[in-house]
């Protein structure tokens, strides 16, 4: 098995359960961000882990320490979890830190998940049908 290089290691909590009903969610850096004393390298790739319904059940953390969330606007998003987060975290419409800033990996499908989240915003609670 290949040693990753330092900048491109993987920190996560724990891992998820994949066929359970937690998966791990992903982001690369695409800049320095800093945290504290510390600075997290450009590249680095960091891994929370997603609850059952959905939203973020235990953050990111770097070198044993938990993460402030949300993620930065210049954290790539490697996986459509991770994508469908970036979107609960920011607003759609904001001319600052707005949807059209956030970053997705390649093969996401980018209107598919603000769609999602666009509706999941809506009802949050889920789509109720009156009868």
């Amino acid at each position: 098995m290949a040693v990753r290089p330092a900048r491109a290691r993987m920190y996560s909590s724990r891992v998820g359960r994949i066929f359970g009903k937690e998966t791990d969610m992903k982001w690369q850096l695409a800049g320095d961000w800093p945290v504290g004393a510390a600075l997290i390298p450009t590249g680095t790739v960091l891994a929370g882990v997603a609850g059952a319904d959905g939203p973020l059940a235990e953050p990111p953390s770097w070198h044993g320490q938990p993460l402030p969330m949300p993620m930065p606007l210049n954290a790539t998003a490697l996986d459509e979890e991770a994508a469908l987060q970036m979107c609960m975290w920011y607003e759609e419409a904001a001319s600052i830190g707005g949807w059209h800033q956030l970053h997705f990996a390649a093969g996401i499908d980018r209107e598919a998940v603000m769609a999602r989240a666009r509706h999941n915003k809506r009802w949050p609670r889920g789509h109720v049908v009156l009868r």
